[in-house]
């Protein structure tokens, strides 16, 4: 089975049936609608209210999230994949433009700001939720009908690269700068 074939047969099985739970459906648009929104104001007022251990985290995070927006944007540039609903599969309960499908925005946000908390920092069991919360945006999306899981995996997959390279070249500078201000620290 090609990765192609196996992307359509994960979105027939995430995406919503012809006739959905109206519950469920205002769910997945809350979700996938306000979710984002409500998590960058929980960022900024952490970044805000908080001890400077969340004002670095949150800083972080919108940093990554900024790089990893660009990098969605050179891909939107060159590649494009239909959503869904331009090769007319499964059920489109949002309108949506047929903009470029991969990857998903709302994931690559979420993912990135989610993965600032749980990989470098000790705030671990709020960067799990944060993680839980960017998969449930994934499903939505995908369960909304604008969405192929690729696009959800391939969102996580650069919000993680973009996530550990960062961390990498941060703590590279903060140990460079360390040295130099301290030289006596330097190793022979």
């Amino acid at each position: 089975m090609s990765l192609e074939m196996l992307n359509f047969r994960l979105f027939d099985l995430f995406n919503a049936s012809a006739t959905p739970n109206p519950f469920l459906v205002k769910f997945a648009i809350f979700i996938s609608h306000d979710l984002v929104t409500i998590f960058a104001i929980g960022l900024v007022a952490l970044a805000f209210f908080r001890p400077k251990r969340f004002k670095v985290l949150a800083i972080k995070a919108a940093v990554f999230t900024g790089i990893t927006s660009l990098i969605a944007a050179i891909i939107d540039k060159l590649y494009y994949h239909p959503r869904p609903f331009v090769l007319d599969m499964g059920h489109t309960l949002i309108h949506h433009a047929a903009t470029n499908s991969f990857p998903s925005h709302h994931m690559l946000a979420m993912s990135s700001m989610a993965l600032a908390f749980l990989l470098f920092s000790r705030e671990k069991l709020i960067g799990t939720i944060c993680v839980i919360l960017a998969w449930i945006v994934g499903w939505s999306r995908v369960y909304l009908g604008v969405h192929f899981p690729l696009d959800i995996f391939g969102a996580f997959i650069i919000a993680l690269f973009i996530n550990i390279l960062g961390n990498m070249i941060l703590y590279k500078y903060l140990e460079v700068r360390t040295l130099r201000k301290n030289p006596a620290n330097i190793p022979l």
